[in-house]
């Protein structure tokens, strides 16, 4: 208490400029703690998940110096559960493989007391796991911007866009998010600067998760966008803006699809080096063009929302849009009928042969031997009922009853 009226005399003495030093440093502690956990390989090995405890931890006891914190029976109920999910974890699997589980529950507990510390509300956790997503996609691209200067070869990505996770899917699904929280926060922003810095980060972000080719972080990006243009009362005033930051990130996209020095598994170096190049160049003009227009997008949105018989005439429309390109798409597939038996059928197939070009698996419905991944954790968990065969068995029992030969960790 003494450490928190120390730093309250001291923030009053330096005024508005303190109070601002405060809120960034609220926002740059978890941030700069969540970008670096992506940047070390998302957090999959053991030593950057201690690390991230460590700090989460040294975090959490400051807070607690610096400011009171109030205890609610909902945090304290859903800590105790954590801390039971980590001791039962220990126990179901043994020494090595119980550890190293207990490790994850024990970085979420360490997380959740830590951001319930710093933040009351949920808008400022939004703001750093977005942030930390702009990050880790920027780093990411810029293996392919600039490959000649930090360039990375991976084998098991297959030239998938995957770093600093080291999965492409994990980097897909973070642009992902990151964009649905910079285009509903763009679109809702008062400032200048944070409209710019917004909407100017879309087309990069979006260029990076195409280039991990991971289908599922599209189907991500389009239940987000879908469910708040659905949930959302004030859908209609995100409309311009997603016209605006579609458009600009359409550009890279499809330039980025077109090139072989960027799709291709067997790619020249010098070829990749020169579409990198021009992919940059045209990157930075979507992004200058998306942020130049985002101000007039926001504001015609206001205006939008503001006018209600405006706003149901372009609401109505995009619901009718939606529903016939949903209707029109069962109809080419033959009907509902036939349509769930082709997205079965695509779904357990095995997937397709890529021959260097990486568009064909993008536009691949096939889960990737994902059925037969379910087949062995669904044996597992019915002859160790009711909790299961423990941390880390999986990969032994999927070793013992795969027919194919795929090594994996867990039953995705």
């Amino acid at each position: 208490m003494i450490a928190y009226e120390a730093a309250e005399s001291f923030l009053a003495r330096t005024g508005a400029r303190g109070l601002t030093l405060r809120r960034a440093l609220d926002y740059i502690a978890p941030t700069a703690l969540l970008a670096g956990l992506a940047l070390a390989d998302g957090g999959y090995f053991p030593l950057s998940r201690a690390a991230a405890i460590l700090a989460l931890f040294w975090a959490l006891a400051a807070g607690l110096l610096l400011r009171p914190v109030s205890f609610s029976l909902s945090r304290c109920i859903f800590s105790v559960a954590l801390v039971g999910l980590a001791v039962l974890t220990l126990a179901r699997g043994g020494l090595a493989a119980g550890v190293d589980a207990a490790m994850t529950d024990v970085l979420y507990l360490a997380a959740f007391l830590a951001l319930t510390s710093f933040f009351t509300s949920p808008r400022p956790v939004l703001v750093v796991a977005a942030t930390a997503g702009i990050v880790a996609a920027a780093y990411g691209l810029g293996t392919r911007l600039l490959p000649d200067r930090i360039g990375v070869t991976d084998a098991v990505s297959a030239y998938r866009l995957a770093e600093p996770l080291g999965y492409w899917n994990a980097l897909g699904v973070m642009a992902a998010m990151a964009i649905s929280v910079c285009s509903v926060g763009g679109a809702r922003s008062s400032r200048t600067a944070t409209m710019f810095l917004t909407a100017a980060a879309t087309p990069m972000l979006a260029t990076a998760m195409y280039l991990t080719f991971s289908r599922g972080a599209w189907i991500t990006l389009g239940l987000s966008i879908a469910t708040a243009l659905a949930m959302d009362a004030r859908r209609a005033q995100l409309l311009p803006w997603l016209a605006v930051t579609t458009v600009a990130s359409a550009i890279p996209v499809s330039i980025a699809a077109a090139s072989s020095g960027l799709t291709s598994t067997e790619v020249a170096s010098g070829d990749a080096i020169r579409a990198g190049h021009r992919l940059g160049i045209v990157l930075l003009a979507s992004a200058l063009g998306a942020g130049a227009l985002a101000p007039l997008a926001a504001q015609l949105g206001n205006r939008i929302d503001r006018h209600q018989a405006v706003r149901r005439a372009m609401t109505v429309p995009v619901i009718l849009l939606a529903a016939a390109s949903v209707v029109a798409a069962v109809v080419a597939l033959g009907g509902p009928s036939h349509a769930l038996t082709r997205a079965y059928d695509g779904f357990t197939s095995s997937p397709p042969k890529v021959d260097g070009d990486l568009n064909e698996r993008l536009l691949s419905f096939s889960g990737t031997y994902r059925v037969d991944l379910w087949r062995v954790a669904a044996n597992e968990a019915a002859a160790n009922q009711p909790l299961g065969g423990g941390p880390g068995t999986f990969e032994q029992r999927w070793l013992e009853q795969r027919e194919i030969p795929l090594k994996v960790r867990d039953a995705h």
